[in-house]
């Protein structure tokens, strides 16, 4: 099944799947349809094990997802512990601030030859 949700802030409204892994939790004041009363059931059996084999493989392939990024932030953490205390943040500052400066000054040249 499709995970979607719509939302139209004109209309404050939002229409959410959900479904596996993207489980919604009704607020207080939420109007919730239940959509699948207007659905009728898989009863082939061929298709229910099809279907029932695609959620499987979602699943292992969110379970697989998440275990690589906690993983790449395990590694982006211990690469952090070696390079941040070795940081100027006060100079890296003065640097970003020298460059945007500069490119400010380029912009009014460029506008000032324009106009």
């Amino acid at each position: 099944m499709p995970r979607w949700v719509v939302f139209d802030a004109y209309l404050k409204l939002a229409v959410v799947n959900s479904v596996e892994p993207h489980y919604y939790k009704p607020q207080h004041g939420d109007v919730v349809i239940d959509t699948m009363t207007c659905v009728r059931p898989v009863s082939d059996p061929d298709l229910q094990a099809e279907r029932d084999s695609a959620r499987e493989m979602y699943r292992r392939c969110m379970e697989e997802a998440v275990d690589f990024i906690h993983r790449a932030k395990k590694v982006h953490d211990e690469m952090e512990a070696c390079y941040i205390p070795n940081m100027n943040f006060q100079d890296i500052e003065a640097r970003r601030q020298k460059v945007l400066a500069r490119i400010l000054e380029l912009a009014e040249e460029v506008n000032g030859q324009q106009g």
